[in-house]
């Protein structure tokens, strides 16, 4: 059974997007802007800083809003299609949902356990990575395992 169109297309946006959401997170990282914005909605109140390490913060924050949205459109093209990609798209899931927590987890322990602060931030770059790893995976299953017959046992 082969993979639609839209399916094909959100899970290619996807894993280009969670590229970019960890490229600039490591931008954060190394410029040391994990902690300038505090709060989650908002840096200091603003949607759009002028400060340049807020700013990468900021974007930071808006790439991850692109991901889920992105990922939402992909988890609805993917319940129709093959059973594989529906057990690929709750793997992605999962990962993305670790994700979050770690990010949220990073962000408040700058401000209050800034003693875990470091090793939360490596392990949600370290996520991020593993995320967009199995992002990659689901793109090559669907272009060369699901459209063949490599996986298919009943042939």
């Amino acid at each position: 059974m082969a993979v639609g169109r839209p399916a094909k297309i959100a899970l290619g946006v996807l894993t280009l997007s969670v590229l970019m959401t960890v490229l600039i997170g490591g931008m954060v990282s190394s410029s040391h802007a994990g902690g300038v914005c505090g709060g989650l909605l908002s840096c200091q109140g603003v949607w759009i800083p002028e400060d340049f390490s807020q700013f990468i913060h900021m974007k930071h924050r808006y790439m991850v809003l692109f991901t889920i949205l992105v990922f939402v459109a992909f988890r609805v093209f993917a319940r129709k299609e093959h059973p594989r990609l529906k057990k690929s798209a709750v793997g992605l899931d999962i990962i993305l949902t670790g994700q979050l927590i770690l990010g949220v987890l990073t962000l408040y322990s700058f401000a209050h356990y800034p003693v875990f602060y470091k090793v939360l931030s490596v392990a949600h770059l370290g996520w991020g990575s593993l995320l967009w790893m199995a992002c990659v995976g689901t793109l090559c299953n669907v272009y060369v395992g699901l459209s063949g017959n490599f996986h298919d046992r009943t042939k």
